[in-house]
């Protein structure tokens, strides 16, 4: 990812930060001071900035109320224009009794998954209480048993992406490469993050 450039001065130009909703819906745009990012490609990323309670109204020069402060809160998320969105975790109030701020720490949208675990998950073992052995009992052919494969849109039921997704709240299934499609692995998980899973 490359930040935008002012095109006279050289000089990198800080992408817009808006609060969202945690179904992605823009409240508002932030000022932020003290913004810095480390984006990962191997694990989730993390944002981290100060909002202060009041700002100045470059317009008139009034320090004017944040109307939207009392909303930057717990779960929420952050919209980083053209990098994806952060889930903000609590908020650190700090003030000297005539200024407040609130000091954001915030996790890529894939931390969620981290907070979701996986439980009694028996995959392709060919035994009793495996999916693939379930799925042929329920429908009455136990002598066909079709094993799980990583994505089958057609039987979500031996699709190991909609297994995993189907309790995540907000995620679903994107591209996913034919050559990948029919790969198969056995797994007996007793209890595991789906993000640790996944990965």
């Amino acid at each position: 990812m490359r930040l935008p450039k002012d095109i006279l001065s050289e000089i990198y130009i800080k992408p817009r930060i808006f609060l969202c909703e945690v179904d992605k819906e823009r409240i508002c745009q932030l000022e932020t001071t003290n913004t810095n990012a480390s984006l990962k490609f191997n694990s989730y990323s993390e944002l981290s900035f100060d909002v202060g309670r009041t700002y100045n109204d470059f317009m008139t020069g009034e320090t004017k109320p944040n109307p939207h402060y009392n909303k930057i809160e717990a779960l929420r998320l952050i919209e980083v224009e053209n990098v994806g969105y952060f889930e903000i975790q609590g908020p650190e109030i700090t003030g000297n009794g005539i200024e407040e701020k609130k000091s954001i720490t915030a996790y890529s949208l894939e931390y969620t998954l981290s907070q979701k675990y996986i439980e009694n998950l028996i995959v392709n073992t060919g035994t009793i209480g495996s999916i693939e052995v379930t799925y042929a009992e329920e429908k009455g052919d136990i002598n066909n048993i079709v094993p799980v494969t990583l994505y089958n849109p057609d039987v979500p039921e031996l699709s190991l992406l909609h297994l995993v997704l189907k309790h995540v709240y907000g995620w679903k299934i994107g591209y996913v490469d034919k050559s990948l499609q029919t790969l198969s692995r056995q797994f007996d998980v007793d209890r595991e993050s789906v993000y640790d899973f996944l990965i």
